[in-house]
């Protein structure tokens, strides 16, 4: 089933496999559906997330929870935060890769659906000052913020820091 599928992309995108492959699927899970590209980095960040737990749990409550995702590529992190929290999620999720965000907003707005959490998406990269930045894009290494002279590929993005959305 998907596990399967997920576990042989994972396997492929760390040996390198699949460096000029595209594809782009919706995947069923119990909780949600979402949208990926099998053959890139998007694979490895559902794994982490949702079979290895690399990320922190946060303890149940009862009142809101604010949580910021900076980073959010195509929100496994939010994902399982809204799955967590519900209606008592209050979330900004930050995606400066604008290929990227566009799947980030289909998979928030389908577990928003679901989880009636509150959820809002910026097409932005944070730092500490306002502006733009050259954006590193490679399927096979983790997309960054350049620093320096970079030669491509690279795409502009837009630059916002917390204080500037909080």
């Amino acid at each position: 089933g998907a596990t399967t599928k997920m576990a042989l992309a994972y396997l492929g995108v760390n040996l390198h496999l699949f460096k000029s492959k595209k594809e782009i699927q919706t995947l069923k899970f119990k909780d949600f559906d979402m949208d990926l590209d099998v053959y890139s980095r998007e694979i490895a960040g559902f794994w982490e997330v949702f079979k290895e737990h690399q990320y922190l749990e946060l303890p149940p409550r009862n009142e809101q929870v604010v949580v910021l995702d900076v980073g959010a590529n195509v929100g496994f992190f939010s994902m399982r935060q809204a799955l967590q929290f519900k209606d008592k999620l209050k979330l900004i999720a930050f995606e400066p890769d604008p290929v990227t965000f566009a799947r980030l907003q289909s998979n928030m707005a389908k577990i928003q659906a679901r989880t009636k959490a509150d959820i809002q998406c910026l097409n932005y990269a944070v730092d500490t000052h306002v502006g733009e930045a050259k954006f590193v894009q490679d399927v096979s290494v983790e997309s960054h913020v350049a620093d320096g002279d970079t030669d491509g590929p690279f795409i502009t993005v837009k630059l916002t820091t917390l204080d500037s959305i909080v």
